[in-house]
């Protein structure tokens, strides 16, 4: 269930299509927006213990 909650939460992020035409650029891509989605999942868990 979080998996697919992770995941769906890149998709809202995302869009549904893709930014390039190739497999490599699109990998990067989605590897970036995963790394920004976890720097606001951190981001948001400092907020709150402050």
């Amino acid at each position: 269930m979080m998996v697919e909650h992770g995941l769906a939460k890149l998709h809202n992020r995302q869009g549904d299509r893709a930014r390039y035409r190739n497999t490599r650029k699109n990998l990067f891509d989605l590897r970036r927006h995963a790394a920004l989605s976890n720097l606001a999942v951190v981001d948001q868990q400092i907020r709150l213990a402050a």
